[in-house]
């Protein structure tokens, strides 16, 4: 058993006046589970503010569970109130310990930045992918994991200070690898796609990424152990930089840190 804290994790709000006084911890091995329940926390003492007073506003709050199991493990969480409500699951954040640690956006960040790929048919947007959108969540999550390959492929070592924009640069070519995996025939003209505008965003970031990387001392791509950004490699392999092409269009086509020790 090992020791993790979640950092700074915010409730959902509740407009009918019921705290949330519980929090559960799930532990899975990928970012799709399988879940398994490792610790529930049946007090809010352990937060400043204790149980909020006003549920619509709930306040930030970290826990530390002495359950985890997983070095590498993937984590949500559940809300609970007293009479038995729960909230749905939060989204799943890996411990930080790989390669992808502090630069992965989540499918939720990469669908409000692509909101107008999020139509799930009669629904209208979601702001976000889902199992009714296309691509669906999954399949966004693939996207994600190869474009934060390929640019780890690029750059090499990240000094620590350099994650939040490389974590950027990550969200254009994954949106860029959502057009041409789902979009082909509109990526094809321009005016359909906006292809063409995340790579002109893409090619100037990453060569500005390129000279700031260069210009640093050589660092770890391991943030330091005991203050993990709470995002990661899911477990797939690194991909080839060049798996999509960048100098040619298809024919045709909040989360919290954690500590770990």
């Amino acid at each position: 058993m090992a020791n993790i804290t979640f950092e700074d994790y915010r409730p959902p709000e509740r407009t009918d006046g019921v705290a949330w006084s519980q929090v559960r911890v799930y532990e899975g091995p990928a970012s799709t589970g399988p879940w398994t329940l490792i610790d529930t926390i049946t007090s809010l003492a352990w937060s400043p503010s204790g149980v909020d007073s006003n549920p619509r506003y709930p306040a930030s709050r970290s826990f530390t569970t002495d359950d985890a199991t997983l070095p590498d493990g993937w984590y949500r969480v559940i809300w609970l109130d007293n009479g038995g409500g729960q909230s749905d699951p939060s989204e799943a954040v890996q411990n930080g310990a790989s390669a992808q640690a502090g630069i992965r956006p989540t499918v939720h960040e990469l669908g409000a930045f692509m909101r107008a790929r999020t139509r799930a048919g009669t629904a209208g947007l979601q702001g976000t992918f889902n199992d009714d959108t296309r691509p669906t969540a999954d399949q966004a999550d693939l996207m994600i994991d190869l474009a934060a390959n390929a640019i780890l492929g690029q750059l090499g070592d990240i000094p620590d200070r350099l994650r939040v924009r490389v974590r950027s640069v990550v969200i254009l070519l994954a949106a860029m690898y959502v057009e041409q995996s789902y979009y082909p025939d509109q990526v094809a003209n321009e005016d359909q796609s906006p292809w063409q505008q995340y790579k002109d965003l893409y090619d100037d970031q990453i060569a500005a990424l390129e000279r700031a990387v260069a210009g640093n001392e050589p660092g770890s791509r391991f943030p330091r152990m005991g203050s993990i950004p709470a995002y990661g490699l899911n477990g797939r392999a690194a991909h080839d930089p060049h798996s999509f092409p960048l100098d040619h269009r298809p024919a045709g086509g909040y989360w919290s840190r954690r500590h770990w020790w």
